[in-house]
């Protein structure tokens, strides 16, 4: 049975066990299948979760290199929790991809599968060139709330999304964690630490906005 078949079947099973009961989202793999070893099902979505997704719906096509083919598929989102790319196909399941999956262009957005100095992440390619590129990810934290010991409650959950920066020098292959302020900016570009100060005055540009700094790191992949 080929890649195609298999997944069409597949899917196709679902749907006639759960078609009656849920709103089901098409799943376009523009003519390319994918096996069991690619993807497996889980049955978890609920209100609860949804918070921990990049973008707010799933009515997003992704282009997404797999094994060296690259393939369209809508229903895509990112999930913030666990660092991955997962397909809706019923309104309370999802398929998930595999760590096979090494770069997705969703929602105007690249990610890449990165090895950073902690570990591999995907990271949103905010900018890529010959010298440097600037790298983000997203982090979907929930830790239970410091309880009041006076009070008789119901410990919460507080939840928050963590988003951190990255600077790879492709000259050298290093990758640095940076926070977006002037003193991290000098750090990397020390070596050219009056055209970073000339440049961001010049354009009026702030040393806290991720914009800028975007800005700033296609200004030398330009020099």
């Amino acid at each position: 049975m080929t890649n195609l078949n298999f997944l069409a079947a597949f899917i196709l099973g679902l749907f006639a066990m759960q078609a009656q009961s849920h709103t089901t989202y098409n799943v376009n793999t523009n003519g390319v299948g994918f096996t069991s070893d690619m993807m497996r099902v889980e049955n978890k979505m609920n209100d609860e979760f949804k918070q921990r997704y990049l973008l707010p719906d799933w009515n997003k096509e992704a282009r997404i290199r797999m094994n060296d083919k690259m393939v369209k598929v809508n229903a895509v989102n990112y999930n913030m929790y666990q660092d991955r790319f997962e397909v809706r196909f019923h309104a309370d399941s999802i398929m998930v991809f595999d760590r096979d999956v090494r770069m997705v262009q969703l929602d105007n957005k690249k990610f890449e599968l990165i090895r950073l100095p902690e570990r591999s992440r995907y990271c949103q390619i905010l900018a890529d060139g010959e010298n440097y590129s600037l790298l983000k990810t997203y982090q979907y934290v929930e830790r239970e709330a410091t309880p009041n010991p006076k009070m008789i409650t119901n410990i919460k959950k507080v939840k928050s999304i963590v988003k951190k920066y990255y600077i790879k020098d492709k000259r050298n292959k290093k990758i640095v964690m940076v926070k977006l302020r002037k003193k991290d900016m000098m750090s990397i570009f020390k070596s050219d630490g009056r055209s970073v100060k000339d440049f961001m005055k010049s354009k009026k540009l702030s040393y806290r906005k991720e914009a800028h700094i975007t800005q700033l790191c296609h200004f030398f992949n330009n020099m």
